[in-house]
């Protein structure tokens, strides 16, 4: 079952993103706000009452998932930097993101976006099903304001019905981080990935990555298939992918 462990402690560092002051305050008050969040997780044992010794592995998820349902678990701070810069420097344009959340990640996303292209096209498509989440995306985005808002589409529901209509001509830029539906998030847009295209998948480390992502993976990894991937050692793990046809 999924394990939480500390994530990277926020920071206010203006080095590697180029936002104004108040993207920057929301960002690390967001950010700490996982924090705390996944600190406080970290001391319930999933599996420790009686009710749980005779419960499958897939039970015991499913108590996990349903409890991590209003929480922010939102991708770390150097993770989202470094998203953020692999979009400045690949210039992409059309960014799709599978688990939005809260949208903190988003708000990176929406930035790189927006400063490759400052007079606009630039276009950021998130998902999300929990629509509580959703709703509170939005406020973030719009607090964060129209660099981050106005580039941001976000689908509202099961990922597997909000997909299957209205993709763009060509996705420059994929981000997974969400738990079971990352493989069929993926054969729906697969056909849309621009050759170069980079693809960004979160947790992949180890047999925790492999059990995530048992679909997924294999596909990304196969020595002969279009995708060059390397696994980043960020906590957890980091998948960059390249699509090479």
């Amino acid at each position: 079952m999924p394990k939480l462990s500390s994530a990277y402690e926020p920071s206010s560092s203006t080095t590697t993103l180029t936002a104004p002051p108040h993207i920057h305050a929301l960002l690390t008050r967001l950010h700490t706000l996982s924090l705390t969040q996944e600190k406080a997780l970290e001391s319930i044992d999933f599996t420790s009452s009686p009710a749980c010794y005779e419960a499958t592995s897939y039970q015991i998820d499913s108590v996990f998932n349903t409890l991590m349902s209003d929480k922010f678990v939102a991708l770390e701070q150097d993770k989202c930097l470094f998203v953020y810069n692999l979009i400045r420097a690949s210039r992409a344009k059309t960014v799709l993101e599978i688990g939005t959340s809260y949208g903190v990640s988003t708000i990176y996303l929406a930035l790189g976006v927006t400063q490759n292209y400052p007079e606009g096209g630039g276009r950021v498509i998130g998902t999300e099903l929990e629509g509580e989440k959703a709703k509170k995306a939005r406020l973030y985005w719009d607090e964060a304001g129209e660099e981050v808002s106005g580039v941001i589409e976000l689908r509202e529901g099961d990922l597997r019905e909000t997909l299957k209509v209205d993709l763009p001509d060509e996705i420059d830029f994929l981000l997974l981080d969400v738990w079971g539906v990352a493989f069929s998030a993926f054969e729906l847009v697969k056909s849309k990935l621009k050759k170069g295209a980079v693809i960004v998948t979160d947790n992949t480390a180890g047999e925790r990555g492999l059990a995530y992502y048992k679909d997924l993976l294999p596909v990304l990894r196969d020595p002969n298939g279009p995708f060059r991937s390397v696994l980043l050692p960020f906590q957890g793990g980091m998948e960059m992918s390249v699509y090479s046809p």
